[in-house]
């Protein structure tokens, strides 16, 4: 599963290239801030669900041991 990433104002969104799942991460906490998703209508298998959430879980662990996160973390 391909995802696209973006940093700004201390958030971090994982989205898939075709904009089915999209998330926006806190990067002080952790924590999901929102996501860009209606549960209601949400089209998709258990395991669809469970693969994105895997992969940017792996997203974002990358992205915290990053140099880029660093700069973050100090600023």
């Amino acid at each position: 599963m391909k995802l696209v990433t973006e940093e700004s104002h201390g958030n971090f969104t994982i989205s898939t290239e075709d904009d089915r799942f999209i998330l926006c991460i806190d990067l002080s906490t952790g924590e999901i801030v929102n996501w860009l998703g209606n549960f209601d209508t949400l089209d998709c298998t258990i395991d669809e669900l469970n693969r994105f959430v895997n992969a940017a879980r792996t997203h974002y662990r990358k992205f915290m041991a990053s140099k880029e996160a660093e700069a973050f973390k100090f600023d």
